[in-house]
Order: structure tokens, then C-alpha cells, then sequence
């Protein structure tokens, strides 16, 4: 799992653009789906679009996100099973050393997407503060 060159960092920021955030702060083994996870997302008629990162504030202690290694991926809510089809496709595609977990029982709907190389500390729903009764 070698870096990637600053050329593939520049392309990635400017193909998933974050504002002043950039791709910078996520791991090779998230950016390197970026592509993927948006071809996927279009294929399911959603928008791609991140809603958290590296740097994004509002994650537990333990979070994967503080490492790079997790990012959020808005959806909307799932009245006709759409997240689950696409969670499914997801899991498939990425392979066992990701999670994809669906938190739609929050303010603002969103994939979960982690990578992990075993040992887990806590999880996603680990907050007290937030309700995540939904939490597929």
C-alpha cells in the first residue's frame, strides 16, 4: 500500500474537491476508492458527494476519521431501499478490510466508510449525544 505521488494527491483534490479541506488528510487506502465510490454512486443515480474527512470536526474520541482512514458520504433517506442496494454493492466492492455502515436515523443521512485493519476500539455509534436508532 505505497503513497501516492503528489500528481494522483492534485488529481484527487481536484476531482473531489473540499473546499480548503483537500484529500490530504485521508489515507491511500481511502483515496484510491474515491473513484470507485463515485462510479458506484452514479450507477445508483446519486450524487457523490463527501460530507466528512480528516479534519471535520463532530467525530467521537476514537473516530477513524481523526487518522484518515473514514469518510461520510451523504445519501437520502432510504423510503425505497436504495441505501441498502447500494450498502450492499459497496461492501462488495471495497472487500472485508472496509466497513460501510449506513447511520440514517441522524440530522443528515450519510455512509459511513471505513478502513480497518482489524482491531476495532469503538464504533461509529459510539456517540452518547446522537440518537442512531437506524444505524444499519
Amino acid at each position: 500500500m505505497g503513497e501516492r505521488s503528489s500528481t494522483d494527491r492534485e488529481l484527487a483534490n481536484r476531482d473531489y474537491p473540499f473546499g480548503e479541506r483537500g484529500v490530504d488528510g485521508l489515507q491511500p487506502e481511502i483515496v484510491r476508492h474515491l473513484p470507485g465510490l463515485r462510479d458506484l454512486f452514479q450507477r445508483h443515480d446519486l450524487t457523490f458527494t463527501i460530507v466528512a474527512a480528516q479534519t471535520w470536526i463532530g467525530h467521537s474520541f476514537f473516530s477513524l476519521h481523526h487518522t484518515g482512514f473514514a469518510i461520510d458520504l451523504a445519501v437520502p433517506g432510504d423510503e425505497n431501499g436504495l441505501v441498502a442496494e447500494l450498502v450492499e454493492d459497496l461492501r462488495r466492492q471495497l472487500g472485508a478490510e472496509y466497513r460501510v455502515l449506513a447511520l440514517l436515523g441522524c440530522d443528515r443521512p450519510h455512509l459511513h466508510v471505513e478502513f480497518t485493519r482489524g482491531i476495532r476500539i469503538s464504533e461509529p455509534v459510539d456517540d452518547p449525544w446522537r440518537d442512531y436508532s437506524n444505524y444499519v
